[in-house]
């Protein structure tokens, strides 16, 4: 039986200068050659959380995707088990159990669980999932779109909750199918910045008014690669390293490598 809620997808974007990883901050553990082990299971009611970490594949008894008051969440960060947790807080009527499948492996080996998972090749088929922006076109633009739920079909007023939350227009794009229905949303965000040191500012373009040197390295890619040029004739280098603007380049590509 197919639930309405059936991949749903949570997008998790990071999108910032600097670079930011879908397991960056959160403490991994030991791995075995596929899953993290031990996994860690509650006997909660309805209402509750049942936390499962290391194999995302259930053992014996009844199959959860078949329980119409259980929602099974996929997750691969600690803060989606936190808002899920606050959720609960602030309505302690939802009277749905939740069961969070946690796997704080690597993220690739993590996604391509996901991936099958919504494929339906293996046994415990999620409601919602996370992952990094970078893999989430495949549900939101590629062939795979059709299996994620736009949230208006979930009885959301979404142009109500995006504005509401003041959503930038960037991760709205990123999450919208081709359709044009929201299918996804990120629930962290890192916000990337140029900075620059005034007094070279000065030396190489005669001011340091924010206002002027936004015009000198942008919006264009040409226009950064000018300045880079006018930069480096005075002995100065743009950026620290290729690190520093990877992830704007990554994160905008039209084609693969």
């Amino acid at each position: 039986m197919k639930r309405p809620m059936r991949l749903l997808v949570a997008a998790f974007l990071c999108l910032s200068m600097a670079g930011c990883s879908s397991v960056e901050n959160v403490q991994k553990p030991t791995l075995t050659p596929s899953l993290t082990p031990a996994p860690q299971e509650s006997t909660d009611t309805a209402g509750e959380t049942v936390e499962k970490g290391g194999n995302l594949i259930e053992s014996g008894g009844e199959n959860s995707a078949e329980k119409e008051n259980v929602i099974i969440v996929y997750c691969d960060t600690s803060e989606v088990v936190d808002l899920i947790e606050k959720f609960q807080e602030l309505h302690p009527d939802f009277g749905y159990e939740i069961e969070i499948y946690t796997e704080y492996a690597f993220a690739d080996e993590y996604n391509d669980r996901v991936h099958d998972l919504a494929n339906e090749r293996l046994g415990v088929i999620p409601d919602i999932y996370s992952m990094a922006r970078e893999d989430i076109y495949k549900f939101t633009k590629g062939k795979d779109h059709k299996f994620a739920v736009p949230f208006e079909e979930l009885g959301m007023d979404v142009d109500k909750l995006v504005e509401g939350a003041e959503i930038p227009r960037y991760m709205i794009d990123a999450c919208t199918n081709p359709e044009g229905k929201l299918v996804a949303l990120g629930y962290q965000n890192t916000a990337g910045a140029f900075i620059y040191r005034r007094s070279i500012a000065k030396k190489v373009w005669g001011t340091d008014d924010p206002a002027v040197i936004s015009g000198k390295i942008g919006p264009r890619w040409d226009k950064f690669m000018k300045a880079a040029a006018e930069l480096k004739a005075k002995g100065y280098g743009i950026c620290s390293g290729a690190g520093d603007i990877w992830k704007p380049i990554e994160m905008s590509s039209e084609q693969g490598w």
